[in-house]
């Protein structure tokens, strides 16, 4: 009975965590629309577009596979296991001409194409990288001259926001404080922070 404690156990903790894939620098593909937290940042592509999604830990990421195959029903999410081996990836959906889905640790990847989604997704695997470089951090927010103030980390690609009432000069200033703050990084990644003015 214990070994079936320690499967589950290294089933659970034990998958790949990669750094993510760069938000730029992947031919083909536009520059980044960062999108929510639950949701990653998405590209087009010819034909198409990409949506990949950087989770803290390959459960965050199946959790994300899951929500996507839920919207494209169950004919297209099929299993497909060829793909799978092709790619080398833990989990693969999808026929591979109009849409591939699949899962690599604790990133997960959605194709599109109108002619053929499977170079994207390829693309995409061969950028994922991992290196030894820690989560980002949240961004903050504090209370200056009145107006709340957005203070992003050094690794910040884009900070965005949810709620708040911004002023019109454009540098991240708000005469409302947003409710959610987010960070996105070089590597997809994002880390965000609830304020207390929801």
């Amino acid at each position: 009975m214990l070994w079936v404690f320690l499967l589950a156990a290294a089933t659970a903790f034990g998958g790949k965590t990669y750094t993510g894939v760069p938000v730029v620098g992947i031919e083909g593909l536009s520059p980044p629309r960062f999108q929510t937290v639950d949701t990653g940042w998405a590209a087009t592509v010819p034909n198409g577009f990409v949506t990949i999604y950087v989770g803290h830990s390959e459960v965050e990421a199946q959790r994300w596979i899951e929500r996507q195959l839920l919207r494209v029903g169950p004919v297209a999410g099929t299993a497909n296991e060829d793909l799978a081996k092709t790619l080398e990836v833990d989990e693969a959906f999808g026929g591979g001409l109009k849409l591939l889905i699949f899962r690599a640790g604790n990133v997960g990847v959605c194709s599109k194409s109108r002619t053929n989604a499977l170079p994207w997704a390829k693309a995409i695997r061969s950028a994922i990288v991992d290196l030894n470089i820690p989560w980002p951090s949240a961004p903050k927010i504090s209370l200056v001259d009145g107006l709340w103030k957005i203070e992003s980390p050094t690794t910040s690609r884009q900070v965005s926001f949810v709620g708040g009432i911004p002023t019109n000069s454009g540098d991240l200033r708000f005469h409302e404080a947003p409710y959610r703050l987010i960070s996105w990084d070089s590597w997809g990644r994002a880390a965000w922070t609830d304020t207390a003015s929801r």
